[in-house]
């Protein structure tokens, strides 16, 4: 259990004040990062509504054959010297996955500068991406939270035409400040995928050489767009650390990937020095691909498993840092209070989500059907 600082944080926003609030008396409890799904509720899936009419019935199902429309907002910096590679495999399993229509992207700071990740979105987008599909730069920094973009104008035209999912895997930064600029455009969209949040008393470790815990890295980096997303009601489902430190990527991944396809020969080579960075660093055999959860749950949802859970964020000693006495804030999901702020919480992918993936990021077909229950 972590020491309490205080029940409120209160951060500046684009001169305004937002108050960061728990969304309901109490902390959450204390969590092993393992929880049993039988300790967190009943897990979370979609399924179609059933009908007694046969024609609604037939369009029920029709449109659940139909592929999801989903904007993809990242912060790319795969191939940069010591950059993370996530993104780049977002990208390559969404271009792969006949469930998503992409009706755009967008660019935000995060992994690398607004300069350096806008050159790599595009260059991704070109050779690997649908014919026509667009790329357009966002917030270059939290301090952007609020103002207008060439990002948030296309995601804004995106959902006058029709609802859609928003993928938004760096900083909420483009995604807050469209909620803001556009509240008559919430009720289109279907539902925001962060990659982000934790349970109290989490710690984000992956290897035996860690010196300190991984951040909550998209979160720190904008808190203040995190709230603004809270305090509307528009669905969010949290793909955290705890989600994604399920899957790997391992050299032998590697191995296979390249003699697949052009597309998996390059990823290979794009990780390669991703990998070993992780065994020199962290002393693992592979690597985590973070962002890669959330696509997956757009796509195959009976493969990722889940909890409806509160959310609120709180200010705490940095697990960082701790010795230093500094403070910082953290995003909560408590599964056993059903008060405040509602999110969905992904917690534990199913073993046919790794082999899925690597048939994504390659472009080959899936190794298990869109909808068919896992084993």
């Amino acid at each position: 259990m972590t020491q309490r600082i205080s029940p409120r944080l209160v951060l500046p926003l684009a001169g305004l004040t937002v108050a960061l609030l728990p969304l309901a008396c109490g902390g959450a409890p204390s969590a092993e990062e393992q929880t049993p799904a039988a300790e967190v509720g009943e897990p979370v899936t979609e399924e179609a509504h059933e009908t007694e009419e046969p024609r609604e019935e037939a369009a029920a199902e029709a449109k659940l054959s139909e592929p999801h429309r989903v904007w993809l907002d990242v912060d790319p910096a795969i191939g940069l010297e010591g950059g993370e590679v996530d993104d780049g495999l977002f990208l390559l399993q969404s271009f792969h996955s006949p469930e998503l229509s992409i009706a755009g992207v967008s660019v935000v700071f995060g992994n690398t500068s607004l300069e350096n990740a806008v050159p790599i979105a595009e260059a991704l987008v070109a050779r690997f991406g649908p014919a026509g599909l667009q790329v357009h730069p966002g917030a270059a920094s939290a301090e952007q939270l609020g103002v207008p973009t060439a990002a948030t104008a296309a995601m804004a035209d995106a959902l006058a035409e029709s609802p859609l999912t928003l993928l938004a895997v760096g900083p909420v930064t483009n995604a807050a400040t469209l909620v803001l600029e556009h509240p008559e455009l919430h009720q289109q969209i279907e539902r925001i995928v962060v990659v982000a949040g934790r349970r109290e008393g989490q710690s984000f470790r992956a290897g035996t050489r860690d010196v300190a815990p991984f951040r909550d890295f998209n979160f720190e980096l904008d808190p203040q767009a995190m709230q603004v997303l809270l305090d509307t009601e528009i669905p969010l489902v949290m793909a955290p650390w705890e989600v994604s430190s399920h899957v790997w990527i391992r050299g032998a991944d590697l191995v296979d990937l390249a003699a697949r396809s052009e597309a998996g020969a390059w990823a290979a080579g794009a990780v390669q020095s991703w990998v070993e960075r992780w065994a020199r660093d962290l002393g693992t055999d592979g690597f985590t691909p973070f962002d890669t959860l959330a696509a997956g749950y757009v796509t195959h949802p009976h493969l990722i498993e889940g909890f409806e859970g509160r959310a609120w964020i709180w200010e705490d000693l940095d697990d960082t840092q701790p010795e230093t006495g500094v403070t910082k804030p953290y995003l909560y999901v408590d599964p056993n209070d059903d008060g405040g702020r509602r999110v969905t919480y992904l917690f534990q992918p199913h073993p046919d989500f790794q082999p899925l993936l690597l048939d994504r990021i390659a472009g080959a077909p899936a190794s298990v059907p869109p909808g068919d229950p896992a084993p």
